[in-house]
């Protein structure tokens, strides 16, 4: 595969970490970073169809309305992920 050439800063802690590791697994600097940066989007992808399929099953099941009252009543649920969630299946 083709690739491209980038640059990118890392404190010297973060890159000594780096290149312990690529070192210890036989790998070079760019194959690492590569992998962790696969790894991380592939994450979040994942993490956006969940919570895209329980904004669904949400609607589907008429879930929702009950848990924002609920969460409206709690202040420290207003800053969660999940209450972001529940906010986003309101509108």
């Amino acid at each position: 595969m083709a690739g491209s050439t980038v640059n990118i800063s890392f404190n010297k802690d973060l890159l000594a970490e780096i290149d312990k590791t690529a070192k210890q697994e036989s790998r070079t600097r760019s194959d690492l970073i590569g992998e962790a940066a696969r790894l991380c989007i592939g994450r979040k992808n994942r993490w956006e169809r969940i919570f895209a399929f329980g904004s669904r099953q949400a609607h589907r099941f008429h879930f929702g309305a009950g848990v924002r009252e609920e969460a409206a009543g709690n202040p420290g649920l207003g800053r969660s992920p999940e209450f972001e969630l529940i906010k986003r299946i309101g509108s």
